[in-house]
């Protein structure tokens, strides 16, 4: 919550910014918030929240809803090991972050979702100096990564 919190409350950008495909959504961040994710938010003691590391920059301003969606999943598939989550938590990484994100008021419908899908793979691709037509191995992995739940007892 404190992470969407501060991308909601950063410079936001009008419609008139971004790509036809995106300018229904109310929220759109500067090009460089693509990589504004958890692990680049520092909060300091009196509660004040900056992003930092954001050197890279997107060819359109995002939607809110987008930068949430690589954030969280990122941050996900980042994680080494975690304890069993409750019965009523997914497993499955894509399915985890749909959820945190519908718990925060940010459903996007499956044109939405395509397009999101098409955005982190031209972006991850271009980091990684591929072609943009490329499926990206991490891309790739939204379909199949799950939680590394750790296994004490075999």
């Amino acid at each position: 919550g404190v992470w969407i919190d501060a991308l909601r409350s950063s410079p936001l950008q009008p419609a008139s910014s971004t790509i036809a495909e995106l300018r229904h959504f109310s929220e759109l961040l500067p090009a460089n918030y693509i990589d504004a994710t958890p692990t680049n938010l520092i909060v300091s003691n009196t509660g004040r929240a900056d992003f930092f590391d954001l050197e890279w920059n997107f060819s359109t301003t995002l939607p809110v809803e987008f930068v949430v969606f690589r954030g969280l999943f990122l941050t996900l598939h980042r994680m080494t090991s975690c304890a069993r989550p409750a019965a009523d938590v997914p497993v499955k990484l894509y399915d985890l972050t749909m959820d945190i994100m519908q718990q925060h008021g940010m459903i996007i419908d499956r044109d939405d979702l395509d397009l999101f899908l098409a955005i982190f793979n031209a972006f991850q691709n271009q980091t990684q100096d591929l072609p943009a037509d490329v499926m990206n191995g991490l891309t790739a992995e939204l379909d199949v990564a799950v939680l590394p739940i750790r296994q004490l007892f075999t």
